[in-house]
């Protein structure tokens, strides 16, 4: 395939219009790197079939699998990530991040980065990876780009803090799965909630549950749809990490 051709399959080949915005970005970016490093160096390479050929990206490598055999040994052997959850959370950045967060709460400046209120300072928060730690720990493109995940994971955007009720809940989940979970189950947290705050005397498991979705229902879908965005970003929009992952094979 020559160079004009691969660049006429590329401007030929959509954009995935059911990704989320996000995703649809980033594959328009590594659209858009490809196409320029076909133009700038003439790179004359081969694309077998629109599943990937033989190129490796991180778009490639999370739907059809890596083709690099490298990458495929620093994949493959990586731990699992419970057995090395504790490095995620102990990172230098994430240790600093709380420590910031201490003294801004006793100061009565702390900030949800989900609910935009300020955290009281006798109440419960954590420090959440917008961009799950597992997530990027189990991502391809990370291992493809010989990306440090423990750095992309804890990377100051990807670090917000939030009211306890909504990382808990959150856990692993992506920003996208987490909104929609939420929007699911508003009418039956709404009613729970109504029925509860009726009741005259609540028992302490039941306080517990209305303080867990009253602070759920503070959550603020736009802030967290700009918080995963930015974290995105920096996390996986940078220039550097797509050119390093777009590999081309011969």
């Amino acid at each position: 395939m020559t160079v004009a051709s691969s660049l006429e399959f590329l401007n030929e080949t959509p954009i995935d219009e059911e990704l989320p915005p996000s995703q649809s970005l980033l594959q328009q970016y590594e659209k858009m790197i490809v196409t320029t490093l076909l133009r700038s160096f003439a790179l004359d390479f081969m694309i077998k079939d629109q599943n990937g050929g033989n190129v490796d990206t991180p778009l490639t490598a999370r739907k059809y699998g890596l083709k690099d055999e490298a990458a495929q040994g620093r994949y493959g052997s990586r731990v699992e990530y419970m057995d090395n959850s504790s490095l995620y959370h102990s990172a230098q950045n994430y240790k600093d991040k709380n420590r910031q967060a201490s003294e801004l709460r006793d100061k009565g400046q702390l900030k949800d980065s989900y609910t935009g209120q300020k955290i009281a300072r006798n109440e419960r928060y954590d420090l959440d990876h917008t961009i799950a730690a597992k997530e990027i720990h189990d991502d391809p493109a990370v291992y493809l780009a010989k990306l440090n995940g423990v750095d992309l994971a804890n990377s100051e955007t990807n670090l917000n803090h939030t009211n306890y009720s909504i990382n808990r809940s959150k856990k692993q989940k992506t920003m996208t799965q987490f909104l929609n979970d939420m929007k699911d189950k508003q009418t039956t947290y709404d009613a729970r909630i109504n029925e509860l705050k009726k009741k005259g005397m609540l028992s302490d498991q039941e306080r517990k549950e209305l303080n867990k979705l009253d602070n759920l229902r503070k959550a603020n879908a736009e802030m967290m749809k700009e918080a995963d965005a930015k974290a995105i970003w920096r996390v996986y929009g940078k220039a550097r990490f797509l050119a390093e992952t777009s590999f081309l094979s011969f």
